[in-house]
């Protein structure tokens, strides 16, 4: 596969097909039709805690 990162029209046309692939499985593929995942509570605990966290220091910095 050549590198086409110099040239601005092959990374437009490069740009529009990865959207368009991407819109294509999201079409074929809708998330919300699937089943949502069974976990166990600690690690919903876990992400739970480690996002308030991360939610907390990003709205500091502003």
């Amino acid at each position: 596969m050549a590198d086409v990162s110099s040239d601005a029209a092959e990374m437009d046309e490069l740009l529009i097909r990865a959207i368009a692939e991407e819109a294509a499985f999201y079409a074929k593929y809708d998330p919300q039709m699937f089943a949502k995942a069974t976990c166990k509570r600690s690690f919903t605990n876990h992400w739970q805690k480690k996002n308030r966290v991360f939610l907390a220091s990003g709205s500091s910095e502003a």
